[in-house]
Protein backbone atom coordinates (compact mmCIF):
# COMPACT_ATOMS: atom_id res chain seq x y z
CA UNK A 1 0.00 0.00 0.00
CA UNK A 2 1.16 3.49 -0.86
CA UNK A 3 -0.37 6.94 0.16
CA UNK A 4 0.54 9.95 -1.54
CA UNK A 5 0.14 13.65 -2.17
CA UNK A 6 0.17 14.37 -5.90
CA UNK A 7 -1.25 17.29 -8.28
CA UNK A 8 -4.11 15.87 -9.84
CA UNK A 9 -2.97 16.33 -13.76
CA UNK A 10 -5.89 15.90 -16.26
CA UNK A 11 -3.29 16.36 -19.01
CA UNK A 12 0.41 15.72 -20.18
CA UNK A 13 2.64 17.57 -17.46
CA UNK A 14 4.28 18.85 -20.12
CA UNK A 15 1.46 20.51 -21.19
CA UNK A 16 1.00 22.91 -18.29
CA UNK A 17 2.26 26.90 -17.90
CA UNK A 18 3.24 28.12 -15.27
CA UNK A 19 0.16 29.76 -13.94
CA UNK A 20 -1.98 26.98 -14.67
CA UNK A 21 -4.08 25.81 -11.73
CA UNK A 22 -3.92 22.23 -10.25
CA UNK A 23 -5.57 20.55 -7.80
CA UNK A 24 -3.94 18.70 -4.91
CA UNK A 25 -5.56 14.92 -4.86
CA UNK A 26 -4.04 11.73 -2.18
CA UNK A 27 -3.78 8.65 -4.51
CA UNK A 28 -4.12 5.77 -2.37
CA UNK A 29 -2.71 2.52 -4.02
CA UNK A 30 -4.00 -0.82 -2.37
CA UNK A 31 -3.76 -4.61 -4.12
CA UNK A 32 -3.54 -2.89 -7.54
CA UNK A 33 -6.42 -0.68 -7.11
CA UNK A 34 -6.11 3.48 -6.94
CA UNK A 35 -8.18 5.86 -4.65
CA UNK A 36 -8.08 9.56 -5.49
CA UNK A 37 -9.21 11.81 -2.36
CA UNK A 38 -9.78 14.91 -3.67
CA UNK A 39 -7.92 18.11 -0.65
CA UNK A 40 -10.00 21.33 -2.35
CA UNK A 41 -6.78 22.75 -2.39
CA UNK A 42 -5.54 24.76 -5.57
CA UNK A 43 -2.17 26.19 -6.87
CA UNK A 44 -0.14 27.58 -9.55
CA UNK A 45 1.51 25.11 -11.06
CA UNK A 46 4.96 26.82 -11.13
CA UNK A 47 4.52 26.57 -6.99
CA UNK A 48 4.39 22.66 -6.97
CA UNK A 49 7.16 21.35 -5.22
CA UNK A 50 8.11 17.97 -7.31
CA UNK A 51 10.22 16.46 -4.50
CA UNK A 52 9.08 17.99 -1.85
CA UNK A 53 9.12 14.80 0.64
CA UNK A 54 13.16 15.56 -0.25
CA UNK A 55 13.23 19.06 0.75
CA UNK A 56 14.15 20.59 4.04
CA UNK A 57 10.89 21.95 5.12
CA UNK A 58 9.34 19.35 3.54
CA UNK A 59 6.27 21.43 1.83
CA UNK A 60 4.41 20.44 -1.12
CA UNK A 61 4.27 24.08 -2.30
CA UNK A 62 6.77 27.08 -2.27
CA UNK A 63 6.51 29.69 -0.66
CA UNK A 64 5.66 32.14 -3.64
CA UNK A 65 1.76 30.62 -3.49
CA UNK A 66 -0.45 32.69 -1.81
CA UNK A 67 -1.72 31.25 1.51
CA UNK A 68 1.80 29.09 1.25
CA UNK A 69 1.43 28.29 5.01
CA UNK A 70 -1.90 27.41 5.14
CA UNK A 71 -2.32 25.82 2.32
CA UNK A 72 1.27 23.12 3.51
CA UNK A 73 -0.73 22.56 6.93
CA UNK A 74 -4.22 21.54 5.20
CA UNK A 75 -2.56 19.54 2.51
CA UNK A 76 -0.41 17.58 5.23
CA UNK A 77 -3.12 17.59 7.85
CA UNK A 78 -5.24 15.55 5.36
CA UNK A 79 -2.19 13.15 4.55
CA UNK A 80 -2.16 12.72 7.97
CA UNK A 81 -5.85 12.06 8.22
CA UNK A 82 -5.52 9.27 5.55
CA UNK A 83 -2.86 7.81 7.19
CA UNK A 84 -4.04 7.79 10.74
CA UNK A 85 -7.59 5.79 8.94
CA UNK A 86 -5.33 3.05 7.53
CA UNK A 87 -3.49 2.47 10.66
CA UNK A 88 -6.99 2.41 12.60
CA UNK A 89 -8.26 -0.22 9.99
CA UNK A 90 -4.83 -2.36 10.33
CA UNK A 91 -5.04 -1.52 14.49
CA UNK A 92 -8.20 -3.15 14.43
CA UNK A 93 -7.34 -6.38 12.51
CA UNK A 94 -8.56 -5.11 9.01
CA UNK A 95 -7.17 -5.18 5.35
CA UNK A 96 -7.44 -1.56 4.76
CA UNK A 97 -9.31 -1.86 1.34
CA UNK A 98 -10.37 1.22 -0.67
CA UNK A 99 -13.99 0.80 -0.17
CA UNK A 100 -12.84 0.27 3.72
CA UNK A 101 -11.48 4.01 3.75
CA UNK A 102 -13.88 5.81 2.01
CA UNK A 103 -16.45 3.89 4.44
CA UNK A 104 -14.27 5.64 7.00
CA UNK A 105 -14.17 8.92 5.41
CA UNK A 106 -17.64 9.08 5.25
CA UNK A 107 -18.30 7.94 8.92
CA UNK A 108 -15.74 10.42 9.75
CA UNK A 109 -17.54 13.42 7.86
CA UNK A 110 -20.77 12.52 9.59
CA UNK A 111 -19.46 12.17 13.06
CA UNK A 112 -18.06 15.49 12.75
CA UNK A 113 -20.89 17.61 11.85
CA UNK A 114 -22.58 16.20 14.56
CA UNK A 115 -20.06 16.70 16.89
CA UNK A 116 -20.54 19.58 19.41
CA UNK A 117 -18.28 21.36 21.57
CA UNK A 118 -20.94 23.14 23.72
CA UNK A 119 -20.99 20.88 26.33
CA UNK A 120 -17.20 20.38 26.63
CA UNK A 121 -15.59 21.85 29.65
CA UNK A 122 -13.52 25.17 28.04
CA UNK A 123 -10.45 24.06 30.37
CA UNK A 124 -10.22 20.47 28.96
CA UNK A 125 -10.17 22.28 25.35
CA UNK A 126 -7.24 24.14 26.67
CA UNK A 127 -5.36 21.60 28.15
CA UNK A 128 -5.76 19.44 24.84
CA UNK A 129 -4.61 22.56 22.83
CA UNK A 130 -2.03 22.95 24.98
CA UNK A 131 -0.49 19.34 24.30
CA UNK A 132 -1.27 19.82 20.41
CA UNK A 133 1.05 22.98 20.53
CA UNK A 134 4.08 21.46 22.56
CA UNK A 135 4.02 17.98 20.58
CA UNK A 136 6.67 17.45 17.70
CA UNK A 137 3.58 17.04 15.31
CA UNK A 138 2.89 20.71 15.57
CA UNK A 139 6.12 21.79 14.74
CA UNK A 140 6.96 19.79 11.97
CA UNK A 141 3.55 20.78 10.37
CA UNK A 142 3.68 24.54 11.24
CA UNK A 143 6.92 24.58 11.29
CA UNK A 144 6.95 27.64 14.08
CA UNK A 145 10.49 28.61 16.28
CA UNK A 146 10.83 27.49 19.66
CA UNK A 147 10.17 30.79 20.95
CA UNK A 148 7.09 31.73 18.59
CA UNK A 149 5.88 28.05 20.47
CA UNK A 150 7.30 29.06 23.86
CA UNK A 151 4.84 32.67 23.35
CA UNK A 152 1.85 30.58 22.71
CA UNK A 153 1.81 28.23 25.44
CA UNK A 154 2.22 31.07 27.78
CA UNK A 155 -0.58 32.98 26.67
CA UNK A 156 -2.73 29.10 26.94
CA UNK A 157 -1.24 29.08 30.40
CA UNK A 158 -2.54 33.02 31.20
CA UNK A 159 -5.67 31.66 29.49
CA UNK A 160 -5.81 28.54 31.63
CA UNK A 161 -4.83 30.58 34.94
CA UNK A 162 -7.80 33.47 33.82
CA UNK A 163 -10.72 30.67 33.13
CA UNK A 164 -9.80 29.16 36.72
CA UNK A 165 -10.65 32.28 38.32
CA UNK A 166 -13.38 33.30 36.77
CA UNK A 167 -14.79 29.73 37.56
CA UNK A 168 -14.45 29.92 41.00
CA UNK A 169 -15.88 33.49 40.87
CA UNK A 170 -18.68 32.68 39.02
CA UNK A 171 -19.37 29.03 40.65
CA UNK A 172 -19.59 27.51 37.31
CA UNK A 173 -17.96 24.78 35.00
CA UNK A 174 -17.08 26.81 32.20
CA UNK A 175 -18.20 25.47 28.92
CA UNK A 176 -17.70 27.38 25.24
CA UNK A 177 -21.28 28.39 25.45
CA UNK A 178 -20.49 30.03 28.44
CA UNK A 179 -17.80 32.36 26.89
CA UNK A 180 -19.71 35.74 26.29
CA UNK A 181 -18.77 39.36 26.95
CA UNK A 182 -18.37 38.75 30.61
CA UNK A 183 -16.13 36.69 30.51
CA UNK A 184 -13.76 38.17 27.23
CA UNK A 185 -14.30 41.76 29.19
CA UNK A 186 -12.84 39.99 32.07
CA UNK A 187 -10.13 38.63 30.79
CA UNK A 188 -8.60 41.83 29.14
CA UNK A 189 -8.93 43.38 32.21
CA UNK A 190 -7.16 40.32 33.84
CA UNK A 191 -4.10 40.80 30.79
CA UNK A 192 -4.21 44.62 31.20
CA UNK A 193 -3.22 43.80 34.93
CA UNK A 194 -0.36 41.86 34.31
CA UNK A 195 1.02 44.57 31.74
CA UNK A 196 -0.05 42.58 28.15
Amino acid sequence: MTIKLLPHFRKNKSSYENNDEIYFIIRVFVDGKRMNISTGIKIRYKNWIENWLNTQKKNPIGSKEENHQEKNLLLKSKLKEISDIVFEIERNGGIPTTDLIKTHLRTDKIQKRKKSLSDVHFLILLEKYNDWITSEEYKILTQNSDSYIRSVIGSIKDLIRFTNIFEQRERIQLTTEDIDTTFVTGFIKFCDKRGF
